[in-house]
């Protein structure tokens, strides 16, 4: 298997839209499960797509030409110390077919790599990845520690 990780262009963009709409209906929250993608929907999805190209981090994986992996990372300030800059991971997945690859692996070192740099020349402060509950990583692995822990309304 051939591995390539990489910048997304526009020609990318209903290939990224099918693994975000696959990673929601992942997600144990029912009233991510499939996303109706209404005009307004999709104007803000693309507007952040573009705007985690231009500030953050936004790549996708492919496994031998295919697009099999998005990872996407968005610059927000801390909510109580606005000059304290964050790179948040916002979408990580992998697609069935490379979940037990070498991909998402790759995915993490890449995103990581990146971060570190942006963090080094003071573009960020730091920065975080998440994890599903159901489809957990180590990142510990990756040299992060866990930081904090959420929880849904599930009544």
């Amino acid at each position: 298997m051939e591995y390539t990780i990489r910048t997304p262009s526009f020609a990318d963009y209903d290939r990224v839209m099918e693994l975000l709409i696959e990673m929601a209906n992942f997600n144990e929250l029912s009233e991510l499960h499939t996303p109706k993608w209404t005009a307004k929907n999709e104007k803000a999805i693309a507007n952040l797509i573009t705007e985690c190209a231009r500030t953050g981090i936004f790549l996708v994986g492919e496994v031998d030409g295919k697009i099999e992996a998005v990872i996407i990372g968005a610059i927000f300030p801390n909510i109580w110390l606005q000059d304290v800059k964050w790179l948040r991971e916002i979408a990580f997945w992998v697609s069935n077919k490379a979940r037990h690859t070498k991909l998402g692996f790759r995915m993490v070192m890449k995103f990581r790599d990146e971060a570190i740099e942006m963090k080094n020349v003071g573009y960020i402060n730091n920065f975080v990845i998440t994890s599903l509950e159901k489809l957990p990583v180590e990142y510990e692995k990756f040299g992060f520690h866990k930081i904090e822990t959420n929880y849904a309304w599930s009544k």
